[in-house]
């Protein structure tokens, strides 16, 4: 929230926030904090829609907060080397798709979302319903990935 508050001072329109800018400084300073400044974390992005309206953008980063620090707190481990993936694309003049994840240690196969109770995956569910978006995870990658789809609000 404090990096979108200071990206919106920093523009001359506050009603859009570039996330082609955010996404890398949030991700670099949540991987600062979480691991410090000697990491083996790789940051893969590819974003096609940059601009997102106030409304989007704050539950969306929110989002990638709590998904991206779930992944270098319990999916990459210690030191290890890991890699963070964000993949941000267009799929209708509304519909956006969000996938997100990393190569860590991944969930056990018989992974159902619905019956995941802590309240950091409880938060994930609220922030994808508040962007009326649906969320599944990948079955097949190594590591955890989720694919969201919302709609920009």
């Amino acid at each position: 929230m404090a990096k979108i508050h200071e990206m919106l001072y920093k523009t001359n329109d506050m009603s859009k926030i570039n996330f082609s800018t955010y996404i890398p400084e949030l991700i670099n300073t949540l991987i600062f904090s979480t691991k410090g400044s000697d990491t083996n974390i790789k940051l893969n992005l590819s974003i096609e829609e940059k601009y997102f309206t106030i409304n989007t953008a704050i539950p969306l980063g929110l989002l990638i907060n709590e998904i991206v620090t779930n992944s270098l707190k319990h999916g990459i481990k210690g030191n290890e080397k890991g890699e963070i993936n964000i993949s941000l694309k267009k799929k209708t003049n509304k519909k956006m798709a969000l996938r997100i994840g990393d190569n860590g240690i991944g969930y056990k196969n018989n992974f159902v979302a619905k019956d995941i109770t802590t309240l950091g995956f409880q938060l994930i569910l609220s922030l994808v319903e508040q962007l009326n978006g649906i969320i599944e995870k990948e079955k097949t990658s190594k590591g955890t990935y989720y694919n969201i789809i919302f709609e920009k609000i």
